[in-house]
């Protein structure tokens, strides 16, 4: 699974999270997927096609502080079958390569108190073993999805 770490920028509160790529629908996208392949391909360099593509996970309402904000996220999943090397561009301060066996794995579970959310605690994934950086939130609600369609079940909210 390919997730990105976020760059850190004043004023975004995202800043250094896991994600996925990913950003705003442009009107040169026309079709559903559009913006993950563009966005895809602008921030890490790969280019996705769309026989590539599985499927599409339910949509999600994006928070901020625990809030609901006025946001519609979609999460499109594509296969490939050989990744090139990748370039990060300025949103991205590094690519990071998860196999599916380490999100799985219960000993990388954790919780994430989030201040700016009231001191609420939130399900995680430690990206590897011996990695600080944790997989939650909205990509982790992905996820959830994701590995619910499969048959595997994540911890909730």
């Amino acid at each position: 699974m390919i997730f990105i770490q976020r760059s850190v920028y004043a004023g975004d509160p995202w800043s250094g999270q896991m994600a996925f790529p990913g950003g705003r629908r442009e009107e040169s996208d026309l079709h559903d997927g559009d913006a993950a392949r563009r966005e895809t391909l602008e921030e890490i360099g790969l280019e996705l096609r769309q026989h590539e593509l599985v499927g599409r996970l339910g949509d999600l309402r994006g928070r901020h502080g625990g809030q609901s904000q006025d946001l519609l996220i979609s999460c499109f999943v594509f296969a490939v079958d050989k990744v090139p090397a990748l370039t990060p561009n300025h949103e991205v301060s590094q690519v990071v390569s998860v196999p599916l066996s380490c999100l799985l794995d219960p000993s990388l579970q954790t919780r994430i108190r989030y201040e700016q959310a009231g001191g609420q605690w939130f399900p995680g994934i430690f990206v590897g073993q011996e990695d600080e950086r944790v997989v939650w939130g909205l990509t982790y609600r992905f996820l959830w999805q994701l590995f619910s369609l499969l048959g595997h079940t994540l911890p909730t909210d």
